[in-house]
């Protein structure tokens, strides 16, 4: 398939994905195709690292399709592709791998997910995805997440993927009996830290 433009490009990868709207086969490899293509154009700021690029290029082809509009609306962006990796960690097993073999070692401080009174399992992979996007961030040289929190149409997209990840991910757990309000409020901070303005008071 042949893409012609910038533009083909973007109406391609966005689509139109609600929740509960299934895509055809056909349609969702074009998209594919279609980041995997953009992510190719865009320089983005990988400086000492391995290959991330890559390694997220070689992810999307597995990511449904809801995981997909966040990735695509990312690198429209210009977020690094280890953040991006970090950020959709909760949905995708292999870029957790990734983010858990580039950052384990140098994670101190996780995430605390405790008064949700999430299972363990879940609690720790909720606490890893924040760790990983904490640590992501941190390490990038270049666009940082705080960069773009005056960017309402960014926070807003960002905060209602993060969201519905998390509901998807719940469900698939099987998460019952945990405190929604208390998870909501540990998500509500996280998202409000990511974007504060480093070293400043």
């Amino acid at each position: 398939m042949k893409i012609e433009n910038d533009n083909n490009l973007d109406d391609l990868m966005l689509g139109n994905v609600g929740e509960d709207v299934k895509e055809s086969d056909e349609h969702f490899a074009a998209r594919v195709a279609a980041a995997q293509a953009k992510l190719a154009q865009i320089k983005k700021d990988e400086s000492g690292t391995r290959d991330f690029d890559m390694k997220l290029a070689k992810i999307i082809p597995h990511l449904d399709p809801h995981t997909l509009n966040l990735v695509v609306f990312l690198i429209n962006h210009e977020v690094p592709s280890l953040t991006i990796l970090a950020m959709i960690s909760l949905a995708s097993n292999e870029a957790g791998k990734i983010c858990y073999a580039e950052f384990h070692k140098s994670m101190t401080d996780l995430a605390d997910f405790s008064p949700s009174r999430l299972g363990e399992k879940t609690k720790e992979k909720a606490s890893l995805w924040w760790s990983f996007i904490f640590a992501a961030d941190g390490a990038s040289h270049d666009i940082k997440l705080s960069q773009l929190r005056h960017d309402d149409s960014f926070v807003e997209f960002v905060s209602l993927s993060f969201s519905q990840m998390l509901q998807r991910f719940l469900a698939q757990e099987k998460e019952e009996g945990f405190d929604k309000a208390q998870l909501e409020k540990i998500l509500g901070y996280y998202e409000k830290v990511m974007f504060e303005e480093k070293g400043k008071e």
